[in-house]
């Protein structure tokens, strides 16, 4: 079984490390906020840290749960993030939301330290973990040692393409639901 880190424990991460764990593997979790950390404190196959480099020391598959680009940038190549303690064959999983480009400059800064790097935004609601889809850009073989860890999140999990492609689709998706969330207003303002 694979030791998986999970860094963001707000309602994705929390619901995939309960998963995760539930499923045999062990779990290290990391927040920048304690507090959200430490409601995993005591559940059973869950290990609450103080830092990201003991997430990055002890895990083979880091799964990301982030903000926004900016928050990515610095957990994954700033001082004290996870390259400067990853070990060479770990992989990083992003499944934040962020722009193909963030997704691209972290994976060449995993690449130089032999760190694999995945951009796997989730396409479902947190309740839904287990039947989430994910579309995932990056290299096929972290692709496929990522998968068993993958798999307990999702129903589906498609391989898009290069570094950079799972936040492209996700993108896409985002202004698909945009344009039908206008429709559906601009219909009920009709219908008043």
């Amino acid at each position: 079984m694979a030791s998986v880190g999970i860094i963001g424990i707000g309602s994705m991460g929390r619901r995939a490390a309960e998963t995760i764990a539930a499923a045999g593997h062990a779990v290290v979790v990391y927040d920048v906020v304690d507090a959200a950390a430490r409601q995993l404190a005591g559940r059973a196959g869950i290990e609450v840290v103080a830092a990201l480099s003991a997430v990055a020391s002890r895990a083979d598959v880091v799964l990301m749960y982030r903000p926004g680009p900016a928050q990515v940038a610095e957990c994954v190549g700033g001082k004290g993030g996870l390259l400067e303690a990853a070990r060479a064959g770990t992989v990083i999983v992003d499944q934040s939301t962020v722009d193909p480009e963030t997704s691209q400059h972290m994976a060449s800064l995993a690449a130089q330290r032999s760190v694999g790097y995945l951009d796997a935004p989730v396409l479902g609601r947190p309740a839904m973990v287990g039947k989430w889809s994910l579309v995932v850009g990056g290299h096929a073989a972290d692709v496929e040692k990522c998968a068993p860890v993958l798999k307990l999140l999702a129903a589906n999990v498609f391989h898009i393409g290069a570094s950079g492609s799972g936040n492209q689709v996700k993108l896409l998706n985002q202004l698909m639901f945009g344009a039908i969330n206008a429709m559906t207003a601009e219909m009920m303002a009709i219908a008043d």
